[in-house]
């Protein structure tokens, strides 16, 4: 037996075996504290409790419009985000290839200036002198 507000409730209960259910319209007047309480051979139980405080609201074709509209800006915004993104890259990558396409400034020579001779016919004479005693 379902009881609220010490009215027993009938039309909305249903009972199968040793199992009973309470079936409450969606509507704020379902709204409070509804006790079960079980009869059998032996007497009636402590009552178990059972407190509605909310109901879950329908979405309407309004709620599902408006739902929509903002998960499609959100995607569109993501996109633009993206594209955005994508283009700075681009646009910095093609920056580094345009600097290395630049004619390099010239790089010294690895060995130093001391250590290189110039050999051959059109070596200045003074370039190639050695001086050797013997003793």
């Amino acid at each position: 037996r379902w009881r609220m507000l010490n009215e027993t409730l009938t039309s909305e209960v249903t009972s199968e075996g040793l199992e009973s259910r309470l079936r409450l319209p969606a509507t704020a007047a379902s709204l409070g504290t509804y006790y079960c309480y079980v009869n059998n051979t032996i007497g009636e139980s402590i009552p178990c409790e059972i407190d509605v405080t909310g109901i879950m609201e329908k979405l309407g074709d309004d709620n599902i419009i408006v739902i929509s509209a903002i998960v499609a800006a959100v995607i569109v915004l993501v996109l633009i985000i993206c594209v955005v993104i994508i283009v700075i890259c681009r646009r910095q990558r093609q920056a580094g290839k345009s600097r290395k396409g630049a004619r390099p400034a010239p790089t010294p020579s690895p060995l130093p200036q001391s250590n290189q001779y110039i050999s051959g016919p059109s070596a200045p004479a003074s370039t190639c002198t050695s001086t050797h005693s013997l003793a």
